[in-house]
């Protein structure tokens, strides 16, 4: 019986550590906060949680937070009325991201269309870029997919990563070696008037 007593003893640490470690697995999946739709294409945050990035069902990641932005556009001092200059790809901001009082971000897609050809969840986003953030785009295409939004045209850009399921914050850069697709409508001329090439 002394045997028996000692097992049981021994045993009791391993099974509150088992219970405390589902429960918080349990309360770490279900967040604590409320979800906030994101603009366009954009991801959500949960809030109350660091301001994480969840892609629904996709593990969340604090390293690529979207800021506390201010909701005025930084872009709308920078279109002109000049059409675009040189073969591009030519300079857009990322704009009105912003919903109520944070930067939800805009989402690079692999393809304009609702469906990319790729089979795992989310896989068809390579990234999001923040409000005000840099974007280069080589040309435009009204895909008749809205994004989850209200307009179906996109801008085809340069990107950094071509991670399927990335949900890394970055902006593009004229040599970036990747392509990616955002929404027009988050996206504002940069120095011209936006009238880019029509994608073929």
């Amino acid at each position: 019986m002394p045997k028996l007593r000692k097992v049981l003893m021994a045993g009791v640490p391993i099974l509150i550590a088992a219970v405390l470690t589902a429960g918080a697995t349990v309360y770490a999946q279900r967040g604590n906060g409320t979800r906030s739709p994101g603009p366009g294409n954009a991801v959500s945050v949960e809030h109350g949680s660091g301001n994480c990035i969840n892609l629904g069902g996709q593990s969340m990641t604090c390293n690529a937070a979207p800021s506390n932005a201010a909701t005025s556009n930084p872009a709308e001092s920078v279109r002109t009325g000049d059409a675009p200059v040189g073969p591009g790809p030519w300079a857009f901001r990322v704009f009105d991201t912003v919903l109520e009082g944070r930067d939800l971000g805009l989402t690079v897609r692999s393809c304009p269309y609702r469906n990319c050809g790729c089979s795992t969840p989310h896989c068809e986003k390579l990234g999001f870029s923040r409000n005000g953030s840099l974007l280069y785009a080589l040309c435009r295409l009204d895909s008749g997919f809205n994004g989850n939004d209200t307009t179906t045209e996109w801008l085809k850009i340069t990107w950094p990563k071509n991670r399927p399921g990335d949900v890394g914050v970055r902006s593009s850069s004229p040599h970036d070696p990747f392509l990616g697709w955002v929404l027009a409508k988050y996206a504002t001329p940069a120095g011209h008037n936006g009238e880019i090439p029509v994608c073929r």
